[in-house]
């Protein structure tokens, strides 16, 4: 009774000492974060932002991913984790978070961590078993970490390829996509991610970029739709120039099968756009949207406010932008597809590149 009394005062709750469902089998779980706890197992890892629910075997789980990092490899470009995966998520969620501020050379997508979400069980499975890193703490605590043959079939279909670490990627690949060594002194080519042209306009003056989004679609070297994480490049540059000059994604479908991940799991493509093609980028898309008064007509019920949000994706040989609109109070009310391409519907997308 003690015990109980005391822990009724540490969380300043009564029921703890009187509720007759508070029973010696009872616990109290410190950390509630999935999170916070897989930090607490192991705390040398950095994790992704986003944690996101999945049934496994009739429980939920939480899912997180784990990367190994290191500001100490040789010849590599040293990245701010934090202002890379900085978007416009990450500043308006409550939940979905963007690393921690760190120089890294190094980064791997490692672990996946599961979290029982009702008795808080962590479950730490290794995802790159050819990291050295992460062999190295294995061999520092032997027994934590599960094989990956140990991922059912079941948790293997819910993962997905993380956000944080394509965002690192994307940032990357802003530069290193030009390959002429003239031209990448010049920087003449190089990209930037857009801003979200969803967000305030004093948003968009402070450079906040428009998070990648996850999609079903086929694109170039792929043979049929697979899901993606996604995100689209403009022309670098102090005066932004709203002009769509690259297309990037990473195929995320982890597959069904136990302890076996998808062949085309962590295939980068990005598909460039020829120089005098001209298609709008997301932003000159979305002002071309909103400036039809068409579009909105029917849209906004009087009393009601409007949530636009939109992604780009390939549209056969053209590109497309799904654009939903969405009220505050029914979701989604109506939705649009732009093809904001040339007359013939066609931009001249190209492949530029598929790597792992």
């Amino acid at each position: 009774m003690l015990t109980r009394l005391l822990y009724a005062i540490r969380f300043g709750s009564d029921q703890i000492f009187f509720s007759d469902r508070v029973t010696s089998d009872s616990q109290i779980l410190y950390d509630r974060s999935p999170r916070d706890r897989v930090a607490k197992v192991a705390p040398y890892l950095t994790l992704d932002g986003r944690v996101y629910p999945a049934v496994v075997d009739g429980r939920v789980k939480w899912i997180v991913d784990g990367y190994t990092t290191s500001s100490a490899y040789p010849y590599s470009q040293m990245t701010d984790l934090g202002v890379a995966t900085q978007d416009s998520t990450t500043i308006t969620s409550q939940t979905v978070q963007g690393l921690n501020s760190q120089p890294a050379n190094y980064i791997r997508n490692s672990v996946k961590a599961t979290v029982d979400a009702y008795d808080g069980s962590v479950d730490l499975y290794t995802w790159d078993t050819k990291d050295p890193v992460i062999k190295a703490w294995q061999k520092i605590f032997p027994g934590q970490y599960h094989p990956i043959s140990d991922i059912s079939g079941q948790l293997m279909s819910h993962l997905r390829y993380p956000e944080s670490l394509f965002k690192v990627q994307r940032q990357l690949l802003t530069k290193y996509h030009v390959t002429s060594a003239g031209q990448f002194f010049s920087g003449e080519d190089f990209w930037q991610t857009p801003v979200d042209p969803t967000e305030t306009t004093d948003a968009q003056k402070r450079d906040v970029l428009q998070p990648p989004y996850y999609l079903t679609l086929k694109t170039g070297g792929s043979k049929r739709p697979l899901f993606s994480l996604t995100s689209t490049y403009i022309p670098a540059g102090s005066s932004t120039r709203e002009i769509l000059t690259g297309f990037l994604s990473v195929d995320s479908d982890a597959g069904n099968t136990k302890g076996k991940i998808g062949p085309n799991y962590g295939t980068i493509r990005l598909q460039e756009l020829p120089k005098d093609a001209n298609v709008p980028g997301p932003g000159q898309a979305q002002n071309n949207f909103s400036s039809n008064a068409d579009d909105f007509q029917g849209a906004q019920p009087s009393g009601n406010r409007l949530h636009q949000g939109g992604a780009w994706q390939p549209a056969h040989a053209a590109l497309g932008r799904w654009l939903g609109l969405c009220r505050t109070c029914l979701c989604p009310v109506q939705r649009r597809h732009q093809l904001p391409a040339s007359e013939e519907g066609s931009c001249g997308l190209r492949r530029s590149g598929r790597f792992r």
